[in-house]
């Protein structure tokens, strides 16, 4: 008998065939009688199967599957249709039939005939107990048999005669050809003339018949079907080729039990070919498999009434589901994986409904695509559903591209599929295929630089740089993009690649790239302006290979200054270095990394060759020109140049935003950009800050409520628009220098706050916007020492008194030390001598009446801070710090007609770059005559007015954008001054738009910090957690995450680990922070604090495999998990790291 059960994929419908051996005289007389009453219809196809007796193709014998079975078990035809068919060659062997074939066939006894499989009185002895076979195939249809005429003696020699003959008959539904054995039907139901009926007028070809028919007058054309057929409504269909009886899950086949597979491997054979793989026993045969195949099918999808007859027959309510039937391997079903329940296939009609009404609608596609995640249940099958899941929304995805071609955001959702459902090598190909036909896809370019940068099993450093290479090649030729917004995807591929460089090891050749796209875009000779992009760069590779100081360096005077770099090639200094090596360390693995990690502090700065030493061995220290060439590109926008030198700074672990970008812009939420949390000494003040003394009764309390007031609260991720006035953070405020950024650049390498300064200071040839970079290099200077920082200060303010930026830092680093009256005096002198400027210098002042307005209201000195904002839109009005002088009411009327008309002047750009300096002025102008209810009304007005505005040139999206955050911190600051001063106050004021301003920008650093203070100070928890899961609902990042986490840790010194645990864990799984290095390295620190070595241990190898590229997270093994580790597993890390081709400066042992 056969051992293996071969089907069509393509068919949506079984064709059982067995052969048993069955006959008698009495059962010719009672076949002969059915074909008189017209039970049997002859076959179309072969008209000697009329005279043979053997059963006609395409009858209700190959019906039984459709007919009177249930079908489809599941709630879509998504899935691919399984579709079990005859054995074929596979049943008994010709040999063992009886030789005297014809003999045989003239006697009373059938069994001559391959078709007519038994007598009736037979029926229950072939039932053999094979009930573990009938449990496996349970929701396999039971087989229908048809009854065959009686035959001659001759026709049944004649049909003996053509044994061997293999014939091949269409299937009427689909078209596939199925290799049939000659055989005989029996009679299996009362309903078989019709549905022979109904498949005759399906089928208009019929030959003429020359023997006897059945008399078929009586047969309907037509028939009334009074139970109605519920798949109609589920598949949306009336066809019966679109309902799918069988369905594939992998290489197991649904309705059956684990232990029967598809044969994926087998050759030379049509369709599918089943086979039981059993450690006990491999095969089985034909004949138990055909019986197994009687059973009831199993229900694959339980109803409301099931459940209800279930619980009728138990004496209580059960608090769970109830499981399956007893005696039923529930685990093994589907249906315990895969649950489509009412609401789901309600969801899922309305869904086909509007797709055929809408088939255009992309979002509704990506809807009904998400739909699909609701059938993910909990459990240990959670990795199988989603594979069936993720099968299921290919072919909607597929579907909806077929409606759509080439629609970005659907191929973007198609790949996002792939890569859950595809294995490395059929993504790349899949990859490769849709790039060639979408080779200018901005956002398809971007996706694939992500997965092939955290595909774990094909991640190479060298290979990942040659498609990044490849990425920006394709877009430098992209001449139908925007030529600004072509600048700014290279600029964001070009930050991407010069950190994944960086956070490999490879720093030198990071700043190297960093250095020459600065020199190359910002200081191009005038001469070389007008010449083609490679004409530019086979001139500029003459200045890089010159050995010339580069930007940043000491002594450079950058390419428009130098074009061959002869004259400043003398000047270039000699890299110091530090040594730092323990030689007393013991263990070989912990001096290795000692080693890496001092070479590497000391050897970040590229070489020249003629800066190479003899004994220096390490040939990666210098860049040469080839190794850069591939990634730069040109930019001439003003605001790609300026992010150029923030990217530069960034790479030297000073976040800078020169350029004011809003906090939704990609540099602050791409997680790839961000690993600044990755090393020992950041995750330190992470994770362990220093709490008060036990004794204390403090102890217990909100970290964050401790803060001195006069203090800002330090996040270590900065994400703000840089505006007027917020360099140095003062008076509780937020800013870009807080304190302790000097100490973190000098951490990251040996001479690297040098290098900081001579950017800032070179880079004030590339930006107008010197009101930020000399109070940035003054305050970068007070970080160090604040009493050389006001001596230098004095100095700069003596060969620029007109640079009112730089009187308001001097002021700032006053109060920062204390010095108040001085703080006052300096600010108020500024704005008597700004009273007399041209109208270009003095477009700064108004930060100078905001802050010496503030100060004075926060000393309840009303009036005098009336005059000193009213001196700013009335010249001829002279201030004064005295609070005895009031301000007349005829001037306060007019102070506030002049507020409005600037407002409403400022507004047009370019002067709207102002406009949120100007309205918190006229704001707290406001404040000061009528309340916070009148200021916060001016506010209102300034973001309606902002909001008109137009979106152009020299006003673009992220400007405005910009603009509407700094408008929002304005808003929040008047009203931080209100709280300050005492009178009135009410928490809820500040924390509502606290939470206003988060609902637009949910990854401003600033707002986060102050609404974690505010909350933390009223005592209620609660608040500030549901606030935050309502951000990460909306819009996840790997800085909300960081930030809940870094807020959690903050709320008690006994803070609870296991929520924090779980944060970390969810982050971590989150999609837009999943490949984020600080939040793995930070998880995996954590543990270890937590005297969690094994949980460290398995965090780092599912870190390693989510961002392969980041070697901290490699050496973690070799310093913080060294109790965790052997030598052995420390030698096969080291070898990994080879493989990956990570930077390795020391060799191992």
């Amino acid at each position: 008998m056969s051992e293996t059960v071969r089907a069509s994929e393509d068919s949506t419908e079984c064709r059982w065939t067995s052969q048993l051996v069955g006959g008698g005289t009495k059962w010719n007389i009672f076949v002969s009688l059915c074909l008189v009453m017209g039970t049997i219809r002859d076959n179309d196809d072969d008209y000697d199967a009329r005279i043979a007796g053997r059963a006609p193709a395409g009858t209700a014998a190959n019906d039984g599957a459709t007919a009177g079975q249930p079908q489809g078990f599941l709630g879509s035809s998504i899935f691919p249709s399984f579709n079990p068919a005859s054995p074929g060659s596979g049943s008994d062997s010709e040999d063992d039939r009886p030789a005297a074939a014809a003999a045989a066939a003239a006697s009373s006894s059938s069994s001559s005939s391959s078709w007519l499989v038994r007598k009736p009185d037979e029926a229950s002895s072939a039932v053999t107990p094979f009930s573990s076979l009938a449990q496996s195939f349970s929701s396999f249809p039971s087989f229908s048999f048809a009854t065959v005429p009686s035959v001659s003696a001759a026709e049944s020699t004649r049909d003996a005669d053509k044994r061997k003959e293999t014939k091949r008959s269409r299937d009427p539904y689909q078209g596939v050809e199925i290799k049939k054995k000659k055989r005989k039907h029996k009679d299996s139901s009362s309903s078989r003339h019709e549905k022979k009926a109904k498949w005759k007028d399906d089928h208009h070809s019929r030959p003429e018949s020359s023997t006897k028919a059945a008399d078929y007058s009586t047969t309907k054309d037509f028939y009334i079907d009074r139970r109605g057929d519920s798949n109609n409504l589920i598949y949306q269909s009336l066809p019966q080729s679109d309902i799918p009886l069988y369905r594939a899950f992998g290489n197991i086949v649904f309705g059956a039990t684990g232990d029967w597979w598809i044969d994926r491997k087998a050759k030379g054979r049509r369709g599918v070919v089943i086979y039981q793989h059993r450690p006990a026993r491999d095969k089985v045969s034909y004949k138990e498999f055909a019986i197994a195949l009687k059973s009831r099918p199993q229900k694959w999808r339980k109803t409301k009434a099931d459940e209800i007859d279930l619980m009728m027959d138990e004496d209580f309510v059960p608090l769970t589901k109830a499981s399956g039937a007893e005696g039923t391997d529930s685990g093994d079903a589907p249906g315990s994986i895969l649950e489509e329940n009412a609401d789901f296939l309600k969801k899922t009609q309305e869904f086909n409904k509007l797709l055929m009404e809408k088939p255009k609608d992309v979002q509704l596609w990506i809807d009904f695509c998400k739909l699909q995640d609701e059938l993910i249940a909990g459990g240990s099958k959670r990795g199988a559903i989603r594979q069936a899941i993720a099968e299921k929304k290919l072919a909607i995805l597929e579907k909806a591209l077929d409606a759509i071609p080439g629609d970005e955001k659907l191929l973007h959702q198609y790949m996002s599929v792939c890569e859950e459902a595809y294995d490395s090598i059929r993504l790349l190909t899949k990859w490769d295929v849709i790039l060639r036909e979408h080779p200018d896809s901005i956002a398809l370019w971007d996706r694939y630089l992500e997965f092939r940068q955290t595909n774990y099993a094909s991640f190479t450093v060298n290979q990942c740089v040659e498609v990044y290479e490849e990425c920006m090649e394709t877009l430098r030729d992209a001449e139908e993009v925007n030529a600004l917004r072509r600048e700014k995807v290279l600029l964001h591929v070009f930050r991407r690649v010069c950190h994944l460089l960086l956070q490999a090891g490879q720093v030198e050749r990071a700043i190297a790239l960093s250095q020459a796209m600065v020199e190359f875009s910002c200081f191009c000779p005038p001469a070389f302006a007008h010449q083609s992009f490679d004409v530019r760069l086979n001139l500029f590779e003459i200045f890089w290979e010159s050995g010339c100081p580069r930007f940043g360096e000491e002594g450079a005077r950058t390419w428009a200054n130098d074009i061959d770099g002869a004259a400043s090639r003398m000047h270039r200094k000699q890299v110091e270095q530090k040594d730092l090596i323990d030689d007393d360390v013991d263990d070989e693995f912990l001096h290795w990394y000692l080693q890496e990690t001092v070479h590497e502090y000391n050897n970040w700065l590229p070489l020249t060759d003629d800066q190479m030493v003899d004994d220096v061995e390490d040939p990666f220290r210098t860049v040469v020109f080839a190794d850069i060439r591939t990634l730069l590109f040109h930019a001439s926008h003003p605001s790609t140049l300026v992010a150029l030198i923030d990217h530069l700074t960034s790479l030297m672990a000073l976040p800078t935003n020169l350029s004011s970008s809003p906090s939704s812009d990609r540099r602050f939420l791409d997680a790839f950009l961000h690993a600044e949390l990755a090393s020992e000494s950041a995750a330190k003040r992470m994770l362990a800050p220093e709490f008060p003394e036990e004794d204390s009764d403090a102890a217990q309390n909100n970290l964050l409520a401790e803060v001195p007031e006069g203090e800002a609260v330090r996040f270590a991720i900065q994400s703000f628009p840089f505006g007027e006035g917020k360099v140095i953070a003062s008076r509780g405020w937020f800013g870009a220098i807080r304190g302790g950024e000097v100490k973190a650049v000098e951490e990251a390498g040996f001479g690297r706050m040098e290098f900081v300064k001579n950017i800032l200071q070179q880079a004030q040839k590339v930006t107008k916007r010197d009101e930020l970079l000399s109070p940035l290099l003054l305050a970068l200077e007070a970080d160090v020492d604040p009493n050389r920082a006001l001596k230098l200060g004095k100095s700069m303010l003596k060969s620029d008194r007109m640079n009112l930026p730089l009187w308001h830092a001097l002021a700032q680093i006053n109060l920062s030390l204390g010095s108040e009256e001085e703080a006052r005096k300096i600010l108020f002198t500024a704005v008597i001598a700004s009273q007399g400027f041209a109208k270009e210098q003095k477009k700064f002042s108004a930060m100078l009446h905001f802050c010496l307005a503030e100060m004075q209201i926060v000393s309840g000195r009303v009036n005098s801070a009336m005059g000193i904002l009213l001196s700013l839109v009335d010249d001829k009005f002279q201030p004064s710090l005295d609070d005895s002088d009031k301000v007349p009411p005829t001037k306060s009327l007019r102070g506030r007609k002049l507020f409005t008309d600037i407002l409403d002047d400022s507004v047009t750009p370019p002067t709207s770059t102002h406009l949120p300096t100007v309205t918190a002025c006229f704001a707290l102008y406001e404040y000061c005559t009528h309340g916070l209810s009148e200021a916060l009304a001016v506010f209102a007005r300034g973001l309606e007015r902002l909001g008109r505005v137009a979106v152009g040139d020299s006003f673009d999206e992220e400007t405005k954008k910009s603009q509407f955050e700094l408008l929002q911190e304005a808003k929040a600051r008047v009203i931080f001054v209100h709280s300050k001063r005492g009178v009135g106050y009410r928490p809820g004021d500040l924390r509502e738009a606290l939470e206003k301003a988060l609902e637009e920008s949910p990854h401003h650093s600033g707002f986060l910090e102050l609404f974690a203070r505010a909350e933390a100070r009223t005592r209620i928890e609660n608040r500030f957690r549901r606030v935050m899961e309502a951000a990460l609902a909306r819009n996840p990042s790997h800085i909300l995450w960081t930030f809940f986490i870094w807020a959690e840790i903050r709320q008690r010194k006994n803070f609870n680990v296991n929520a924090v645990r779980a944060l970390f864990e969810r982050a971590v799984e989150c999609p837009s922070s999943r490949h984020s290095v600080s939040l793995w390295y930070l998880f995996v620190v954590f543990e270890m604090m937590c005297k969690e070595g094994k949980r460290a241990k398995t965090l780092f190898y599912r870190a390693v495999r989510e961002c392969p590229w980041a070697k901290a997270l490699y050496m973690l093994p070799f310093r913080v998990l060294r109790s965790e580790f052997d030598d052995a597993e420390l030698v096969d890390i080291y070898s990994l790291m080879e493989e990956k081709e990570l930077r390795l400066r020391i060799p191992l042992g």
